[in-house]
């Protein structure tokens, strides 16, 4: 019995040595830290930008039936005889982004000439079905268009009927101002494109109008930028992190949830970034520093961002080679490098980005 006693504890003992052994070993010792410099690096990126398209909108009043061109032809001349004759054909578009507040299509035209009197009448069809048909010299007309007749893509057909009783004659239409209008609403629509490259380079868009008279909501692809009163002149800005933008076809909504607004010398600027910010710091590795990288200290460039005012990426480089950076984020952020990105003596660290950072402070360390 004494032996097993004897047995047991030896072997707890030798237990708790392995234990002891295997805390020490599997726990290292603190962190080193060496300082190699420090140093203010400020704003790097795309800092500025330029308007590179402006629309001017004009005025216009939001919450009652809108007027948008689709086909404005300033002249059209028709004629017909028994050897001969000329018609026009014209394919009408309506944009899909209409198809749900559509009205109707209007027709306006002046009937500027007729000769031969009235041997032939003038024959105006939409998707071939005959919607006017006579007209006198002299006259405005008016045609409108209901919206269950009215699809994405129309033709417009302007001709003069053949009339056997007066086969000898030639009857000449010219019509002037010969205007194609959709009617929607009561929201006003305002399309604008971006080419992929604007897309990229995009940095801010921005309305301006001088308004009064309702309860307002200006939507950009569906998306919220602004809501609210408008008294006298207004601004709107919206970026890219407020607003998925497309290439392609992208739209700016004007809408009135309480009574009639109306805006004033209203303008629409798109701005792309300009010039790139990039901010260069030198400091100086010593021998000593140098070779504690050799052995098995890691280089680190750690550094604060401020602000974020554009989002995109941040590159840095350290002798013109660049770090694994990740996404950045406000607060202290870190880029690791090894003896073989940086040497004994002076080395070259560089910001920059297609974003825009404010980064207040950065520091080159050694840690192991």
């Amino acid at each position: 019995m004494e032996d097993f006693l004897y047995v047991l504890i030896a072997a707890i003992v030798f237990i708790a040595i392995m234990l002891l052994i295997t805390a020490f070993v599997s726990f290292p010792g603190p962190t080193m830290n060496v300082s190699i410099a420090t140093f203010s690096v400020g704003e790097v990126g795309y800092l500025t930008d330029y308007p590179t398209k402006t629309l001017d909108l004009k005025s216009f009043s939001v919450g009652e039936t809108q007027e948008e061109s689709l086909k404005a032809i300033p002249r059209v001349e028709v004629y017909r005889n028994i050897f001969s004759a000329k018609t026009e054909k014209f394919v009408i578009e309506v944009p899909e982004w209409y198809e749900t507040t559509m009205r109707g299509v209007k027709l306006n035209f002046n009937v500027y000439e007729q000769s031969s009197g009235q041997f032939s009448r003038l024959v105006i069809k939409w998707n071939g079905l005959e919607v006017f048909n006579y007209a006198d010299a002299g006259t405005d007309q008016s045609i409108f268009i209901e919206k269950d007749r009215v699809k994405s893509s129309n033709s417009l057909e302007i001709d003069c009927e053949y009339n056997p009783w007066w086969f000898w004659a030639t009857t000449t239409y010219a019509l002037r101002n010969f205007n194609v209008n959709l009617e929607y609403g009561p929201e006003r629509l305002i399309p604008f494109t971006l080419l992929v490259s604007e897309l990229q380079g995009f940095n801010r868009g921005e309305i301006n109008f001088d308004g009064s008279g309702c309860d307002l909501v200006v939507k950009v692809n569906g998306i919220d930028v602004y809501q609210g009163t408008p008294s006298g002149e207004t601004k709107i800005d919206f970026t890219y992190q407020d607003v998925p933008l497309t290439p392609g076809g992208n739209i700016v909504a004007f809408i009135s949830t309480y009574g009639i607004c109306n805006l004033r010398d209203a303008e629409f600027k798109i701005f792309l970034v300009g010039s790139q910010v990039v901010a260069t710091r030198k400091f100086d590795l010593t021998a000593e520093h140098y070779n504690l990288l050799n052995q098995g200290f890691t280089g680190k460039v750690n550094y604060k961002i401020d602000s974020i005012m554009r989002t995109g990426s941040l590159t840095i480089k350290l002798n013109g080679g660049s770090l694994s950076v990740p996404s950045p984020r406000t607060g202290w952020n870190s880029a690791s490098f090894t003896y073989s990105d940086v040497g004994e003596g002076d080395n070259e660290v560089s910001f920059s980005g297609t974003g825009a950072f404010d980064i207040a402070e950065a520091r080159i360390e050694l840690e192991r």
